[in-house]
């Protein structure tokens, strides 16, 4: 993250724009990325960005994205997207967290590692994502705030050739 896409996102979210409007605009920009070569480009007029602006972005968006193709800033775009999820979640209270497995955990499990991470890191909520990697040979590994929690069998296994190789 460099600090002018979180410094853009920072205004994104004191502009009140709605997190479902930066969602549908990450999509958008997904299934078309010529859009963001268009809007980055600077040999393209700013009043043919501004239109496509215009017939194709959400509304709440439209002026900020004028400001970034003012800027030069567009090519930015995605990463002030993501700052912004990011941001918003700090905001609210929620951590976003990555949950990689070997069999996935059943609704009782997954419910109990939200509450432990929502203690742990004194959140409201948990962003749980679930990802399964059969690599892991056995238990599960949870990514959140920077830290990594593992309680893989490739993990124990990892950590008992340490043990051994140090002896």
């Amino acid at each position: 993250m460099s600090q002018i896409s979180r410094n853009y996102a920072h205004v994104l979210y004191e502009l009140h724009v709605p997190k479902e409007t930066i969602t549908f605009t990450t999509e958008i920009l997904s299934l078309n990325p010529i859009l963001l070569d268009v809007l980055k480009n600077p040999t393209i007029p700013r009043t043919q960005k501004y239109n496509v602006i215009d017939r194709i972005f959400p509304k709440e968006l439209q002026n900020f994205l004028k400001v970034l193709c003012f800027h030069h800033s567009a090519a930015l775009l995605p990463e002030i997207l993501d700052d912004y999820i990011y941001y918003s979640h700090e905001q609210e209270g929620i951590l976003d967290a990555v949950l990689t497995y070997t069999i996935k955990p059943d609704p009782t499990t997954t419910n109990r590692i939200r509450e432990v991470l929502k203690t742990k890191y004194q959140k409201q909520d948990v962003n749980l994502t679930m990802q399964e990697d059969p690599t892991l040979l056995g238990g599960f590994i949870i990514n959140a705030n920077g830290e990594e929690l593992d309680y893989s069998m490739r993990g124990r296994l990892k950590q008992l050739q340490q043990k051994l190789t140090w002896r």
